[in-house]
């Protein structure tokens, strides 16, 4: 069978977005629903399907000129149709993410800390048509208060795809060579998109204080 054959029957949805770019801006609404306009924060989100196995990659840019870049990576277990994503650091990180499509252009997404067993973050991305006539991904997040409860804030992304084209992650090389790739990938993205640049974040309480 096909390399592309088999991902379209493992992963309906995700095989349409793969292997592409997608770079955007975020809308910020705060729990009590008011915008808040003035928090620009601009992300990309890549998939990669090879075999069974799924690696996402995202992008995040703060309005301080902080970034935060996280890959994760898993797949579909078998007779399930939540996919599980965890990240590619030693112990998988803090964060599972657990997905599941549905149709033909939709993405249904809970993060959840695996010491609690607590979703921080739930959302739904859906696979659109632009005015151009281009496809584009249209994500809204909500962000969960674990402690209190009720939600925090809601997050409206928008992503179009960049001719950015993203180098392979790399695992298990020391810290100043995470950093300069970090930078050198940091310096593309801004090359390739002026004000747009692996979404799926969900605290920005330090930015909003």
């Amino acid at each position: 069978m096909a390399a592309d054959t088999q991902a379209l029957l493992l992963y309906p949805v995700i095989s349409r977005i793969a292997s592409k770019n997608w770079t955007g801006t975020c809308k910020y609404v705060g729990a009590d629903l008011i915008y808040l306009s003035k928090l620009k924060l601009t992300g990309g989100v890549r998939y990669d399907i090879e075999g069974r196995n799924i690696t996402l990659s995202s992008y995040l840019a703060f309005p301080d000129g902080n970034t935060r870049e996280v890959v994760m990576t898993g797949s579909r277990e078998s007779g399930s149709d939540v996919i599980t994503l965890r990240s590619i650091e030693g112990g998988g990180g803090p964060i599972r993410m657990l997905l599941t499509e549905v149709g033909s252009d939709k993405l249904l997404v809970n993060e959840v800390e695996v010491a609690t067993g607590k979703t921080i973050l739930t959302s739904s991305t859906s696979i659109t048509q632009g005015v151009d006539g281009e496809e584009e991904l249209l994500q809204v997040s909500h962000e969960v208060d674990v402690n209190a409860g009720g939600i925090e804030g809601h997050q409206i992304w928008r992503l179009t795809e960049s001719k950015y084209v993203a180098p392979p992650p790399v695992v298990d090389v020391d810290d100043a060579a995470k950093d300069l790739m970090a930078a050198q990938r940091r310096e593309e993205l801004d090359k390739a998109v002026e004000s747009e640049g692996p979404i799926e974040f969900d605290d920005f309480d330090d930015l909003l204080r």
